[in-house]
């Protein structure tokens, strides 16, 4: 299996553009998203094995990406990654691992 494509949805697009640069180089095909209407236009244009909540995500915002992912594949896994930036690699390749497992 290829590396799972995974959506990682957040609120700072600082913290995002730092993990997108820190897994890229680590086989990682990771798209980084911020804000609602960014994360609709990906989701329903691109293809996705995973969609990671990140930390920091208001409460309201996090249930409307969960709804909205789930109408349209409800099959989809969502991991909901409410822990700060420490250790995040390790944590997609959790998610990578159950992918693929």
């Amino acid at each position: 299996m290829s590396d799972p494509r995974i959506l990682v949805v957040g609120s700072d697009a600082g913290v995002l553009a730092r993990t997108i640069r820190e897994l890229r180089p680590l086989g990682h095909d990771v798209v980084g998203v911020v804000g609602s209407a960014d994360m609709r236009h990906l989701w329903r244009n691109e293809r996705f094995d995973a969609v990671v909540l990140r930390a920091g995500l208001d409460d309201d915002l996090r249930e409307s990406f969960v709804a909205e992912i789930t109408e349209v594949d409800a099959d989809l896994p969502i991991f909901d990654r409410d822990e700060d930036d420490e250790g995040l690699v390790d944590f997609l390749d959790t998610v990578r691992s159950k992918l693929e497992g």
